[in-house]
């Protein structure tokens, strides 16, 4: 797939590793719909430093009202031919919540982008650095999962014309609590956090490698072999 003449549209890109994404794909050629729910200013902000860019505000936990959304998105450029599931929420609590965005949502999405014409990429975006154990973020972990899963059910499904994969990033971009990453270099294999480039990396190898489908690609310096 040519990424320069691609329309891509991504979830949750109004800020952090979504807009970090939308910003380099832009930058190669590709159209990109900037999707926010509450990011209004941010996402105004983005599209101003993309030329063919447009903006769409949708809350992906009504889940029954995407086929509208995707619609919507659909009329900036056209069906997009790059899908990347990357909304996400991180909560102790409401796990039905984090069900509904981290799995039902993008199964919706996948299926409306299932029916454009010719061929297409879906990228979902996981976790590598969660784990069972997490008690407290069980929501989050098993909603992450499920989507894991997804991805190789909707490659197998929608194969040849469509390719799904999956990308798993480990302790790239710091929350508030940076402590944990410095604790976590000791940890990981390669001794270092990752940045979002390495993940941007993952992304577009993803959407020009015609040959892979339903893979989960972990990018984590290797914590998931530790875990």
């Amino acid at each position: 797939m040519d990424i320069k003449s691609s329309v891509c549209l991504i979830t949750g890109s109004s800020s952090r590793l979504g807009a970090k994404i939308a910003k380099s794909l832009a930058d190669m050629g590709t159209r990109v719909i900037i999707h926010y729910n509450t990011g209004k200013e941010a996402a105004e902000k983005l599209q101003k430093t993309i030329p063919e860019s447009a903006v769409i505000q949708f809350d992906l936990l009504k889940t029954e009202l995407i086929t509208q959304f995707y619609k919507k998105a659909c009329s900036f450029f056209g069906p997009p031919n790059i899908l990347i599931n990357n909304a996400s929420l991180f909560l102790k609590e409401k796990d039905e919540d984090m069900m509904r965005l981290h799995l039902e949502a993008p199964e919706s999405l996948i299926n409306c982008f299932s029916k454009n014409p010719g061929k297409g990429c879906i990228i979902n975006i996981t976790d590598a650095s969660v784990s069972p154990e997490t008690v407290n973020y069980r929501g989050y972990y098993n909603s992450k999962k499920a989507l894991s899963e997804l991805t190789k059910a909707s490659a197998l499904r929608l194969a040849p014309f469509i390719r799904v994969n999956e990308i798993a990033p480990g302790y790239v971009l710091k929350a508030q609590d940076g402590k944990q990453f410095e604790k976590m270099k000791q940890i990981i294999p390669l001794k270092k956090t990752g940045t979002a480039d390495d993940i941007i990396k993952a992304v577009k190898y993803l959407i020009v490698a015609d040959y892979v489908t339903g893979q989960k690609m972990f990018v984590d310096g290797g914590l998931n072999l530790i875990n």
